[in-house]
């Protein structure tokens, strides 16, 4: 996980920087509400008649009997929803009404075969969420509780209603549309944005922040009267701006889109502030000795490419698209499935099965995963 400070330097506008201060207070609104909530506890079952599936992955419920059923239901999480959320179940609450407050409450599913009976409105069940993001919940098993009738508001039956009146047909439908742990949505610039997992990305936690300090001293050490000094110019992008690119200097599938990539303000005492690479990047591209060092500092690190080489410039050369990227460093495409890999069955789940992270090794791969997520 990013320090607040890290990520404090990886946003440069003074509206960004009011946003993710909105966001990090809402977050802490939630984190008071839910923040203590076990990954396992008692929820009320509040959908009857759970529709199901025999395969998650077809659309529409087949409604066979024969292999792995899968079914969903809305819960109640007794902890915490009776907080803010009426009791649909109420006899003082309308029909309508009822249906609107159930529907205002989280989905649940499970596989048929690995609980005992099929959850029943009113029940108390063991639900689980799924992992650390709770951003999808499974059924366990029953507790207890009597299911409650369906009938009770005057002849009016909710059997089927949560299902038919939902907006998630099925099960599979759910598991299409459940919020992406890949996704992490902010306020960028003042707008709403997603970002492929935080604010660093898939990169591990803390890299680029070392991999920063760690040029800026190796430049210091190699050529000290340059007065070199480094900025943060940017890990992340959101997903939208780095599916397609909107600056003919940038390239689709951008991996800044995954945070596996580091643009650098080039500060020096011999050539000043860096205030644009288009600016800049030619001028510090004549430099051979800092052409030399930026060059055998990639080298050296294995997983890691300099953009200056991107043009086909060796030596003390840097040429063409290696002068637009002087600024850039990255990962390499063959190591991308590596960091990848932690998020394959999501990564999969989210692109229909045509995407895993063992594919991921091109910016135009990466394209179409931003694609899916967007």
């Amino acid at each position: 996980m990013a320090s607040l400070k890290e990520v404090y330097s990886n946003l440069m506008s003074p509206e960004d920087l009011v946003s993710f201060k909105n966001e990090k207070n809402q977050e802490g609104i939630i984190e008071r509400a839910f923040g203590k909530t076990p990954m396992t506890f008692t929820a009320t079952i509040l959908s009857g008649l759970p529709e199901q599936t025999a395969d998650p992955n077809k659309t529409g419920a087949d409604g066979t009997s024969e292999g792995a059923q899968f079914w969903f239901s809305r819960i109640r999480d007794d902890s915490n929803h009776n907080n803010f959320l009426n009791n649909p179940f109420d006899k003082k609450i309308s029909f309508d009404k009822a249906k609107k407050l159930i529907n205002l409450h989280p989905l649940a599913y499970a596989p048929s075969a690995d609980l005992e009976g099929s959850p029943n409105a009113g029940e108390k069940w063991e639900c689980r969420y799924v992992d650390k993001t709770r951003t999808a919940i499974t059924i366990v098993k029953k507790i207890g509780g009597d299911a409650v009738n369906m009938s009770m508001w005057g002849g009016e039956t909710l059997s089927g209603e949560m299902t038919n009146n939902s907006g998630v047909g099925t099960v599979s439908d759910y598991l299409a549309n459940a919020p992406s742990s890949l996704i992490k949505n902010v306020t960028w610039g003042g707008k709403p944005k997603k970002l492929m997992v935080g604010y660093t990305g898939v990169s591990p936690s803390g890299f680029w922040k070392q991999f920063r300090k760690d040029l800026q001293s190796y430049i210091r050490s190699n050529y000290p009267e340059l007065g070199f000094k480094i900025a943060n110019l940017g890990v992340i992008r959101p997903l939208a701006d780095s599916a397609a690119a909107s600056n003919p200097d940038r390239a689709d599938g951008s991996k800044h889109g995954a945070g596996l990539a580091q643009d650098l303000y080039l500060h020096t005492d011999t050539y000043g502030e860096y205030k644009s690479y288009k600016t800049w990047n030619p001028i510090l591209a004549k430099d051979i000795r800092l052409v030399r060092l930026m060059r055998k500092f990639a080298a050296d690190r294995p997983e890691i490419q300099w953009g200056g080489n991107f043009g086909g410039g060796t030596g003390d050369i840097v040429q063409g698209r290696g002068i637009t990227e002087f600024h850039h460093y990255e990962f390499k495409d063959s190591v991308m499935p590596k960091y990848f890999a932690p998020y394959d069955a999501e990564i999969q789940r989210v692109s229909g099965g045509s995407l895993s992270a063992a594919d991921l090794t091109s910016t135009n791969v990466l394209a179409k995963l931003y694609g899916a997520l967007t």
